[in-house]
Formats: C-alpha cells, structure tokens, sequence
C-alpha cells in the first residue's frame, strides 16, 4: 500500500500480485488491486476481476453493495 500511497502504482501492483501468489483468496488484496486498476492504472477489465473476487471472498463485507456499484460503473462505460 506504501507504494500506491506515493504514486508508484506499477510496483504496487507487482506487490500485491506478489501478495496473491501467497494468498490468492484474500479479499483486501483483491479490493486494493481493484482500486488501483480503477483509479490509477485504468484497466477496467481487471479492476472488474479484482473487484469481483473481492466480492466472492468477503460476501458479507459492508461494501459490497458499493463494489457491485463500482463494477456497474465500469461496465457501463463501455
């Protein structure tokens, strides 16, 4: 997260990656790479996949009636 934090968004990914390959169902990973698909490295077919699996792994998240939003939002801009 320090790395998306300072706006080095390429190593950010490349650690969280690195964080799925230890641990592919963790949710908060997925969410943060969702994110940084979105907000910073636009690519909507990934933010889409993250955000999904974020949706799979934590059903009973708060926010996953904002996700569902946020991929709506994506999948709507095409």
């Amino acid at each position: 997260m320090i790395y998306q934090k300072t706006s080095r968004y390429k190593e950010a990914e490349k650690e969280y990656m690195k964080a799925l390959s230890f641990a592919p169902n963790n949710s908060a990973v997925h969410y943060n790479l969702g994110i940084l698909y979105d907000d910073h490295l636009r690519n909507n077919k990934k933010a889409v996949h993250h955000y999904q699996q974020y949706i799979k792994f934590s059903p009973d998240a708060k926010d996953v009636s904002l996700v569902k939003e946020w991929i709506l939002k994506i999948q709507n801009k095409k």
